[in-house]
């Protein structure tokens, strides 16, 4: 009888069964030594885990030959409209700033062609189109920034069928996404206009000069705006940071360094976020340009939101 086994009931070992005295011994079976066991386990958890490996690579092979994953779906391009664009809000749309699409235009109408990066991105080809008018470029067939106009007088009948050719190609592959307009030429008398007293008329202000659409941002510069800059030259104000109505000039005389660099700053970051849309001129030019009807024009346009 094994010392791990019991005695059975009436065998003649049964009463001296609470005489032997109770040791590790007494458990312990000859075929089964928990010493063993425990020297066996390092070994026994390697097998395991060889055996894991193993089985992963098969099935996963086999997946692989007969349930191969379909590839992920490419991200689909979706132009965007952005309304009209004067030819230096267009240059900004060359494909060097990642978050805005390549645009060029063609007798006025703007073409998203971004799908084309290839042919009109960075360093492409015909890379210098982007972000430019190329009627006259198309024509003649001139990858010359010269060229790049809508002007169109002096060619031949053979460049205008080319013009007619390439824009039935960009018809059929980019979409059109918006208009070239002419700038704005506005007094300060005209620009007083749009300071957000008529809502029929986009809010607009100039820093140096240069007048910008801020209709998306009235909630800043409009009337109730803590910056009520709309309708007003404000170079000054920006350079100070005032909102003082004495500050609303573009005289800069007696602006310190700092003052400059921080108006620099001021016009960066206005220019990147809303359009350009003409310049300040002094009495008498704006009417010559019919300024306050491209006003209105640039009224009836989207603003630009982003």
């Amino acid at each position: 009888m094994h010392a791990c086994q019991p005695a059975a009931a009436g065998s003649a070992d049964s009463s001296n069964i609470c005489a032997t005295p109770l040791t590790e011994s007494s458990y312990r079976c000859p075929a089964f030594d928990l010493r063993q066991l425990g020297m066996m386990e390092p070994a026994s958890l390697l097998l395991g885990l060889i055996g894991c490996v193993v089985v992963y690579v098969v099935l996963a092979a086999i997946r692989a030959v007969f349930f191969p994953a379909s590839p992920p779906k490419p991200l689909e391009y979706k132009p965007r409209q952005v309304g009209d664009l004067t030819l230096t809000q267009l240059s900004k749309y060359t494909g060097h700033d990642p978050s805005r699409p390549i645009l060029l235009a063609v007798r006025g109408r703007v073409f998203d062609v971004t799908m084309g990066r290839a042919f009109y991105g960075p360093g492409a080809g015909y890379s210098l189109f982007a972000g430019k008018e190329v009627a006259r470029a198309l024509a003649k067939v001139a990858v010359d920034e010269k060229e790049c106009t809508d002007n169109l007088e002096g060619l031949t009948k053979l460049e205008l069928e080319s013009l007619a050719d390439w824009e039935r190609t960009f018809e059929s592959k980019y979409e059109v996404v918006g208009r070239v307009v002419p700038p704005l030429q506005l007094t300060l008398k005209q620009l007083a206009q749009h300071d957000g007293s008529d809502p029929g008329k986009p809010l607009l202000l100039s820093i140096c000069g240069t007048v910008l659409d801020v209709t998306a941002g009235s909630a800043f510069y409009g009337p109730d705006g803590a910056y009520p800059f709309a309708g007003k030259e404000c170079a000054r104000a920006l350079a100070k940071f005032s909102t003082e109505a004495a500050d609303l000039t573009d005289d800069l005389s007696d602006c310190s360094l700092a003052e400059r660099d921080s108006l620099r700053d001021w016009q960066a970051r206005l220019c990147s976020k809303y359009k350009i849309v003409g310049e300040v001129v002094k009495e008498g030019a704006a009417a010559a340009q019919g300024g306050e009807a491209a006003a209105e024009a640039a009224a009836a346009g989207p603003a630009d939101a982003r």
